[in-house]
C-alpha cells in the first residue's frame, strides 16, 4: 500500500481545521466589532438619555413650582398679596431635588427674589450680569419666559458646592401677573459624572464578555480539533479498505462491478448513482419535450399570454405583441400599466382596492388597452396569481374582443331602429304614401323614403311588378299572360 504525507486524510484534517479556526476567528472578530460598536452607541445614548432626563427633571420641578404658586393664589385670594408672595418664596427656598438641584426666582427686571444656595444675590439686580463667555444670563432668562411654555438656556454659573464657574442648562418659565421668572438648572459636569459612571459600567461588562467569548473560543477550538482528528481517522480507515479493494481489482483484472465492493455503502452508492444518472437522462429528455410543447402552444396561441411581476412584463407571446402593435422586446420589462387607458386604470385600481378589502374579485373582466399607435382596443382578460422564480407573479390570457363589441353595438342599434317601425303607420289608401309625423308639417312621403329615414343601413333596389309593367308598358308585355300568371299564383 502506497503511503504519502500528501494524503487526502492529511489534507482533510488540516483543511477542516484551518476552515474551522478561520470561521471561529472571523466570528469572534465580527462579534467584537459588533459589541464595540454597540458599546460606543450605548455610551452616546447614555449621555443623551442622561441629558434628557436631567432636562426633564428641572422642567418638571419648575412646572410643579408654578403649579404650587397658582394653587396658593387661587386658595388664598383674600390674603395680602405681599404676605402670600413672602410665604411662597420661603417655601421655594426649601425645595431641593436631585444631587444639588434648587429653584430660584428673579423678577422680569433682573432682581433676585430667591436663591437659597446663593443668598447674597437676594435683593440684588443683576440684569447686566455676564458669564465668562459673554452671555448676559438674566436677559437670556427674560427671553426664555416670553415663551408661554418656557424654554431652556445655556450659560456658565458658579456651582454652589464648588464655587467655581461651570457650564449649566437652565429651564425658565414665567408668572406674568407677578412678573416672576421661575428657574431650575443642572450642571453639565454632573451629567458628565453620571455618563462616565455608566460608561465605566458598560466597559466593565464588555471586558467580561470578551473574556467569556475568548474562553468559549478556546473550548470550541478544542472540540473542533478532537472531532477533526476522529473524522480524519475514520476517513483513513474507509479509504484504506477501499484502496485494498481497488488493488485487488486491478491485480485480478476484475470488472468494476458493484458486487465486488467490499463495503455495502459503496455498493449502494454505485447502484443509486447509476439510477440517478439514468433517471436524470430520462427526466432531461421529458423536460425538453415538455418545454418544446409548451413553447409551441404559447407561441401559436391566438390569444395573448403574458406574465407580469412587480408591475412589469417579464414574458409576452407573439400574439399579445401583435395585438398591441409592438415587438416582443419592446414590451419586456415595460410597466404593464402603460398599455391601459385612463378609464381602464381607474377600473384596475378599483379592483385592487376590492381585493385589498378582502372582497371577491372575478378573475375574468373586460377592459381597454392602448396600442402602440395610440388607438384603443377592447379586450377580455383572465388573470390568476402564480409563483414565478420564488416570487408572486400575474399570469394573464388576453383576448381581443373589439370586433365582437362592434357587432353587438350594431345589433343593438338595429334593434332600436326596427323598434321605431312598431305601431300604426298612417298610409294613404289612394297613392300608398305614408305620413311622416316626425318631420315638420308632417309631409306625405314614399314608403322607401319613410323606411330609409328609420333604417339607414337598408338599401332599396328599384324595379316593376308585372301589373305596373302591363299598365305602363303594354307594348312590351303580353297582358293576358300576366293576368294568367297572377291567377295561377293566387
Amino acid at each position: 500500500m502506497i503511503k504519502s504525507n500528501n494524503s487526502i486524510r492529511r489534507r482533510f484534517f488540516w483543511g477542516l481545521l484551518s476552515i474551522s479556526v478561520a470561521v471561529l476567528l472571523l466570528t469572534n472578530i465580527l462579534w467584537f466589532y459588533s459589541e464595540y460598536r454597540q458599546f460606543k452607541q450605548n455610551v452616546e445614548e447614555t449621555a443623551e438619555r442622561t441629558t434628557n432626563q436631567q432636562k426633564a427633571l428641572i422642567k418638571r420641578e419648575v412646572e410643579r413650582t408654578i403649579d404650587y404658586i397658582n394653587y396658593m393664589r387661587e386658595t388664598r385670594k383674600n390674603d395680602s398679596v405681599e404676605e402670600l408672595k413672602k410665604e411662597i418664596l420661603d417655601r421655594i427656598a426649601r425645595i431641593r431635588f436631585g444631587a444639588d438641584g434648587y429653584i430660584f426666582v428673579v423678577t422680569y427686571d433682573g432682581t433676585t427674589l430667591m436663591n437659597d444656595t446663593q443668598r447674597e444675590l437676594i435683593g440684588k439686580n443683576i440684569w447686566n450680569f455676564e458669564d465668562p463667555n459673554g452671555v448676559k444670563v438674566i436677559q437670556e432668562e427674560r427671553k426664555a419666559v416670553e415663551n408661554p411654555d418656557g424654554d431652556f438656556i445655556y450659560y456658565v454659573w458658579n456651582k454652589p458646592t464648588e464655587k467655581t464657574p461651570s457650564p449649566k442648562i437652565t429651564f425658565m418659565k414665567g408668572v406674568p401677573d407677578w412678573e416672576w421668572m421661575i428657574g431650575a438648572g443642572t450642571y453639565l459636569k454632573d451629567i458628565k459624572d453620571i455618563t462616565d459612571a455608566n460608561k465605566a459600567l458598560l466597559k466593565k461588562n464588555l471586558e467580561s464578555q470578551i473574556i467569556e467569548m475568548f474562553i468559549l473560543f478556546l473550548v470550541i477550538l478544542a472540540m473542533v480539533i478532537i472531532i477533526t482528528i476522529k473524522l480524519s481517522r475514520r476517513i483513513r480507515s474507509e479509504f484504506d479498505d477501499f484502496s485494498v479493494f481497488l488493488d485487488n481489482s486491478i491485480l485480478k483484472y476484475q470488472q468494476s462491478d458493484n458486487k465486488q465492493f467490499v463495503l455495502k455503502e459503496f455498493q449502494i452508492l454505485v447502484n443509486y448513482t447509476n439510477k440517478i444518472l439514468e433517471e436524470r437522462r430520462r427526466m432531461g429528455e421529458a423536460l425538453k419535450e415538455s418545454e418544446e410543447k409548451y413553447r409551441l402552444m404559447v407561441e401559436n396561441s391566438g390569444d395573448g399570454i403574458v406574465i407580469s411581476q412587480k408591475d412589469k412584463f417579464i414574458f409576452v407571446n407573439d400574439a399579445f405583441a401583435k395585438m398591441l402593435g409592438y415587438d416582443k422586446d419592446d414590451l419586456i420589462y415595460r410597466n404593464y400599466k402603460e398599455i391601459y387607458t385612463d378609464k381602464a386604470l381607474n377600473k384596475l385600481k378599483e379592483r385592487e382596492k376590492q381585493r385589498n378589502k378582502g372582497q371577491k374579485v372575478s378573475n375574468r373582466y373586460e377592459t381597454v388597452f392602448k396600442k402602440k399607435d395610440g388607438s384603443e382596443i377592447d379586450v377580455e382578460a383572465y388573470v390568476t396569481i402564480i409563483e414565478y422564480k420564488e416570487d408572486k407573479a400575474t399570469f394573464a390570457v388576453i383576448r381581443d374582443i373589439t370586433k365582437q363589441k362592434k357587432m353587438i353595438k350594431m345589433l343593438q342599434e338595429s334593434t332600436v331602429q326596427i323598434g321605431d317601425l312598431k305601431g300604426f303607420i298612417p298610409i294613404c289608401a289612394g297613392c300608398n304614401k305614408i305620413r311622416d309625423d316626425e318631420k315638420e308639417n308632417k309631409p306625405w312621403v314614399s314608403p322607401a323614403e319613410y323606411v330609409s329615414d328609420r333604417l339607414p343601413n337598408i338599401n332599396f333596389s328599384h324595379g316593376m311588378c308585372p301589373d305596373c309593367m302591363a299598365k305602363w308598358y303594354p307594348d312590351y308585355v303580353n297582358v293576358k299572360d300576366i293576368k294568367k300568371g297572377n291567377k295561377d299564383s293566387d
